[in-house]
């Protein structure tokens, strides 16, 4: 959408993580010519995976869900 890709939803099971699967979204955004790539998450998701492949958060909102946060990131290509 609008020359970004948006990652709505992004699953990898635990005996297939680790395999860079991860980046297949972000290759596909550069065949695309996409400018850049963004996402939600949430506290006791991926976060960590998120920021270790260079997304960098732009946004969160506090307990949402209670006691947790939502965060939305993003990765200029």
């Amino acid at each position: 959408m609008w020359d970004w890709l948006h990652i709505k939803y992004l699953w990898v099971t635990s005996d297939h993580r680790k395999q860079g699967l991860g980046s297949l979204a972000e290759e596909e955004a550069q065949k695309r010519q996409c400018t850049g790539l963004h996402l939600d998450t949430f506290s006791f998701q991926a976060l960590d995976f998120y920021l270790g492949l260079g997304f960098e958060v732009f946004g969160e909102i506090k307990d949402h869900p209670e006691g947790g946060k939502r965060y939305f990131l993003s990765k200029r290509l």
